[in-house]
């Protein structure tokens, strides 16, 4: 099962195939691409996303209670999965499945302290999740203001620095209000935000300054956190 508009997978599977002499039977998915494909259709806010899955000749509407453009084409990936171990499973049944479909704790939760809309996001991090997730906070607000606080994405190796200046860059572009950092590259990120020009970023040293930077901030809305499991980000939402 692969996803139908990613190069680098097509070209795996050729090398495999090449190498071992094999046919590898595929089943691909994607955003308006593959066997089958999500349609994107809007925002059901802090309930889901909405989107058309089509299978074949056959198309539903379908929702998940995720969060996230990002999830409507893991719905997708789920759908290809199915069809491909069940073939005759019908694709209403996929719809009603992906529809009550529980999320892992941490992952785009959430949650009402006070006035706040509060996104628990700190199962784990990576750029692209990171990106998703910040994409998400700004859509929930819609219009309103939003802090994030972020935490280190770990395990990225020599390139860290470099990817932690780029998310203080992508967190600067997203309106945000207020940027909180936190962790080990808190310094690269807090670099990134200020360099694209954002006038609010706060590094904080402990879980407690994050709390606090994030309360100071009084018209706010909606607060995301985010960073890798090993940060424990969630401390900062339990002060």
């Amino acid at each position: 099962v692969l996803k139908a508009d990613d190069p680098e997978l097509a070209g795996g599977v050729l090398r495999v195939e090449k190498k071992h002499s094999l046919t590898i039977k595929q089943v691909t998915f994607g955003m308006g691409v593959g066997d089958i494909s999500a349609e994107y259709l809007g925002s059901l806010g802090l309930y889901g996303e909405r989107f058309l899955l089509r299978v074949g000749g056959e198309e539903v509407t379908c929702t998940i209670p995720q969060l996230g453009v990002h999830n409507v084409s893991n719905a997708a990936a789920a759908a290809a999965c199915a069809k491909a171990m069940f073939p005759d499973l019908k694709v209403s049944a996929i719809a009603e499945a992906l529809a009550s479909a529980r999320s892992a704790p941490m992952r785009l939760e959430t949650s009402t302290i006070g006035r706040l809309t509060v996104v628990n996001d700190c199962y784990n991090a990576n750029p692209v999740s990171m990106a998703a997730a910040i994409e998400v906070a700004e859509k929930l607000a819609a219009g309103h203001k939003f802090v994030l606080a972020l935490g280190d994405m770990r395990e990225l190796g020599e390139q860290s620095e470099y990817f932690h200046r780029e998310l203080g860059k992508k967190a600067a572009a997203s309106g945000a209000s207020q940027i909180v950092v936190f962790g080990e590259f808190s310094e690269a990120m807090l670099e990134g935000a200020v360099c694209a020009g954002h006038k609010r970023v706060f590094r904080a040293n402990s879980m407690e300054e994050v709390a606090q930077f994030v309360l100071d901030d009084r018209d706010t809305d909606l607060v995301l956190f985010k960073a890798s499991r090993g940060v424990q980000l969630e401390k900062a939402i339990q002060i």
